[in-house]
């Protein structure tokens, strides 16, 4: 999955859940990153 890819499933679980608390695992999983954002 390219970048642009990740980052528009990332807008996507954003607006999704824009009235909810943002899981920021769950964007980690999106991007594939671990929970502290940094690249495996």
């Amino acid at each position: 999955m390219d970048f642009l890819s990740r980052m528009t499933e990332v807008i996507n679980y954003i607006e999704e859940h824009i009235t909810d608390d943002i899981d920021l695992n769950e964007i980690a999983k999106i991007v594939g990153c671990g929970a502290g954002l940094k690249p495996f």
